[in-house]
């Protein structure tokens, strides 16, 4: 996120680091067979007002962590990606304003999801066969 970045940084961002992740996240989605890419959502976080903050973040899901890491290491889209992070990480050392990190997450096998009122290509809803539980409770 650069909700807390200076001018230099947050300039940086949306000039040069911001448009290789834009890039990189639509390379995943528009190719799914060779990405492994079932979905993934660009999102930008809100205050407690509901305003958009200075911070996104990316969910997605993949068939396996090895077609992830596959994209990760050889990529040229995730590679300007790294590029760019490590030589700012490089230039600005501890005053780094701009945070970037990603989390992972493997599904066990079996694990169950639950989508209320979601259109059906939604999420994983595609892939998977879907059981309709009945009425929310309220």
């Amino acid at each position: 996120y650069w909700e807390g970045a200076g001018n230099e940084q947050t300039a940086d961002y949306h000039d040069n680091l911001q448009p290789k992740l834009m890039r990189g996240m639509g390379h995943l989605v528009a190719n799914p067979v060779e990405t492994g890419t079932l979905s993934l959502r660009v999102m930008t976080n809100l205050d407690p007002e509901g305003a958009p903050r200075k911070e996104t973040s990316v969910h997605g899901y993949f068939i396996s962590l090895e077609h992830l890491e596959r994209w990760a290491k050889s990529h040229e889209t995730h590679l300007d990606i790294y590029r760019h992070a490590i030589a700012m990480n490089r230039l600005h050392k501890e005053k780094r304003e701009v945070v970037t990190w990603h989390e992972v997450f493997a599904l066990l096998e079996g694990a169950h999801m639950e989508y209320v009122n979601c259109h059906p290509a939604t999420g994983l809803l595609p892939y998977f066969e879907a059981v309709d539980l009945g009425p929310a409770a309220a």
